[in-house]
């Protein structure tokens, strides 16, 4: 399709074009006719993602703008949400369930009446309390809940013009620009519930927004404060077995009485060396003084006599020796009064052992001129030295024992002990480091906490003056919908019109060549709608003699008369209109043309009187379609006896080729076969097997002439059609097809 067939496209139709746009615009402007003024008002939340301040802004984090970007988008989410939507509607609902009378601020006073209209009585005696907003508020959620279809439920899930949550759906939320600002848009038929509705939206926005980020870090918190409380847990326990341990084992600090007895022992045992030392000196001594005296004083005498004493000297010996070694594991000055005692009892002894010895013997020298006395003297010290060296080893053997007894409870007790404090670094690592990262949480959820302050930049005003009307846009827009609609609609049908139309389509769908194409014309035969039918139809018909003539003398026949089939696949083609026109210009051409067509053909006499054909020509003839006919084997059976040299043409109307027969020598005779088909119907499969049937019985392919044409369509092969045009039409045709500096042709 080019532009030119548009243009006659949207010319022919332009009256239903029109006539659908004012249609459509009629009714747009009578459903407007009691529209309700609009009324929008908005508020301005400053979220405070990037500008605002909060913990982690203060230790110098960066801020993500792709995380910024993906909050505020879930900031608009929640805003949007259909469970917000719900709980506005309600408490919006509830809000308004409690006004008892009208107030311009809240409602106008015509929607206040409405709206006590619209809910039924029960609703105002089951469901508001006017004394508790919140009771109204339970029981608008309980009659909303409850399962059936009740009018609070039809109110809240409806388009309801203040409550419905198709109405609220409408709210329009948007970032303002690419700051951190939100803003809430809202129109409505009454400027106080617009108000209403855009703070309580605000309310539940913020409130929702404050449980979402609550309940996001609340997990993260309550996890690590669980990890916390079992991890003292675990610590206090380790804690505790170390008390106990140490408790049950009277350890007040295990290395430091570990390196003191370590110490405590040296000393014992060096003191234990001196003591052995001090045994074997002695017992050196004794036995020296014992070989001098051995012949001269009666040792065994003087043994058995201070056997007594040494006896109470070695039991003194020994008690001043424990008290010495038990002092030696103190680091503080011990003093016990029957030390002194003990020790005055020791030197009374020895005073006592001297004094016998020396009441027994009388002075006498040794042969070394030593007196015997002093040596009995030395020799009794020695013997009390031994003894008292022998009782202190005693005492130091014991004290050894009891330190090897000692060595081996620490040995142990120092493993168990290493391993419960390896125990409770453990615990306590884990214990710290659960705690950081609770207190971490904490400030987590703390910063978060600070982040879901939403600041209300613009509280929601009333709108004191209403949007301007758009109805008058809503008609225009109605009426373009109606014209771009059914242009659409012919279009679209202009494309999937499968009819014959014009001869170009009708020759590549039915495979014949189209000689000729006739024009659909008006009831009367005359110019119509500046359209001169009469020279169009002798142009076409020119044309239609001339290619018959042309196809006969390419057949190179010399038989005459010249013979001619019409045919069509289906009755009421306008073959009989086609053979009679044809008739009428032979015959104006001189030649003498007989017609036979079918007696049953009513058409004929109405063509006659239409198109001013002679009515009773005498070579118009009829015959009769009967079996006599379709016995018919040449055209001389057709002509009259005597005649047989008498006409140049003879042209033969067939009956419909589909359900009907006809000769087939008679029409295999024929020079040429015209096909007449109308171009307002579609080529189907009948069609192709009716010429497929009446191919095989001539012996040339067929011509077609495409009748009943769009105007329009002729000039595929008349060229331009003879019309009168106006200025505007002629200048338009001469735009499209680029012809502005054609000029004529010098004669």
């Amino acid at each position: 399709m080019n532009i030119i067939q548009f243009l006659r496209l949207v010319r022919k139709h332009l009256w239903l074009m029109m006539l659908a746009a004012f249609i459509m615009g009629g009714l747009v402007f009578y459903a407007t006719r009691n529209q309700k003024k609009q009324y929008t008002s908005y508020t301005v939340i400053n979220t405070g993602l990037v500008s605002g301040y909060n913990i982690e802004s203060s230790m110098g984090a960066r801020i993500d703008f792709a995380k910024t970007n993906n909050e505020l988008e879930n900031l608009l989410s929640l805003a949007g949400a259909y469970e917000t939507h719900e709980e506005l509607g309600a408490k919006l609902l509830a809000k308004y369930l409690m006004i008892r009378e009208p107030d311009s601020v809240l409602i106008q006073d015509e929607n206040f009446y409405d709206l006590r209209e619209h809910l039924t009585p029960q609703v105002w005696e089951q469901v508001v309390d006017y004394d508790s907003y919140e009771n109204t508020l339970a029981n608008v959620y309980q009659w909303r809940d409850r399962g059936d279809e009740n009018i609070i439920f039809e109110t809240l899930y409806s388009d309801h013009e203040f409550f419905g949550i198709e109405q609220l759906a409408t709210i329009k939320v948007t970032r303002e620009g690419k700051s951190d600002m939100i803003r809430f848009t809202y129109t409505a038929v009454d400027p106080g519930v617009c108000q209403q509705t855009l703070i309580l939206l605000t309310n539940i926005f913020i409130e929702k927004h404050k449980l979402s980020k609550r309940g996001m870090s609340n997990d993260v918190v309550a996890f690590f404060e669980e990890a916390v409380k079992k991890s003292a847990t675990k610590l206090k326990a380790v804690e505790d077995q170390l008390l106990s341990f140490r408790v049950n084992n009277k350890i007040i600090n295990y290395y430091e009485q570990t390196r003191f007895i370590a110490a405590k022992k040296e000393d014992l045992d060096e003191l234990f060396f001196k003591e052995e030392m001090k045994i074997a000196a002695a017992d050196s001594t004794i036995k020296n003084l014992e070989s001098k005296l051995e012949t001269r004083v009666n040792l065994p005498d003087i043994n058995e006599r201070i056997t007594q004493y040494r006896d109470e000297i070695s039991d003194l010996a020994g008690k001043i020796a424990k008290f010495e070694v038990i002092s030696l594991d103190s680091t503080a000055q011990m003093y016990d009064p029957k030390e002194s005692q003990w020790r005055n009892e020791m030197d009374i002894l020895k005073k006592r052992i001297a004094n016998e010895a020396a009441n027994t013997f009388a002075v006498a020298r040794t042969p070394e001129g030593i007196e015997i006395k002093n040596l009995l003297t030395q020799w009794l010290s020695q013997i009390i030295s031994l003894e008292e060296a022998n009782a202190r080893l005693d005492v130091i053997n014991n004290r050894k024992r009891e330190f090897e007894e000692i060595y081996s409870k620490f040995a142990p007790w120092g493993s168990q002990l290493k391993r419960i404090e390896r125990e409770i670094d453990v615990a306590e690592r884990a214990y710290l480091e659960n705690l950081h990262s609770y207190n971490q949480a904490l400030l987590h959820r703390f910063n978060l906490l600070m982040a879901t302050n939403l600041k209300i930049f613009d509280e929601p005003f009333f709108p004191v003056r209403p949007q301007s009307s758009k109805r008058l846009i809503l008609v225009i827009v109605a009426f373009m919908a109606g014209l771009v609609l059914t242009l659409g609609i012919i279009i679209a049908m202009e494309f999937l019109d499968n009819s014959l139309r014009d001869p170009v389509r009708a020759g590549n769908v039915t495979g014949m060549k189209v000689i000729s194409t006739l024009p659909k014309f008006p009831p009367q035969f005359k110019e119509s709608k500046g359209i001169n039918f009469p020279v169009i139809r002798q142009k076409a018909m020119d044309q239609l003699i001339q290619n018959v003539n042309l196809e006969i003398k390419d057949h190179s026949d010399n038989r005459r008369p010249i013979t001619i089939n019409f045919a069509s696949t289906r009755p009421e083609e306008g073959k009989s209109f086609v053979a009679l026109v044809v008739a009428e210009e032979l015959r104006k051409l001189g030649y003498k043309v007989l017609l036979r067509y079918p007696r049953e053909n009513n058409n004929m006499e109405q063509i006659k009187s239409r198109f001013g054909f002679m009515s009773n020509h005498p070579h118009n003839r009829y015959y009769n379609t009967s079996k006599e006919f379709q016995r018919y084997e040449a055209f001389n059976h057709l002509i009259k006896p005597g005649e047989e040299n008498e006409f140049d043409y003879i042209l033969l109307e067939l009956p419909g080729l589909i359900g009907t027969q006809f000769p087939i020598q008679l029409t295999r005779d024929a020079h040429l076969s015209l096909i007449v088909a109308r171009a307002n119907r579609a080529w189907n499969s009948a069609d192709r097997k009716g010429m497929e049937i009446f191919t095989r019985s001539i012996n040339d392919t067929p011509l077609m002439i495409l009748n009943a044409a769009q105007v329009d369509y002729i000039e595929y092969s008349l060229g331009e059609v003879p019309r009168k045009r106006s200025w505007l039409r002629r200048w338009v045709k001469k735009a499209v097809k680029m012809e502005f500096f054609t000029r004529k042709a010098l004669m």
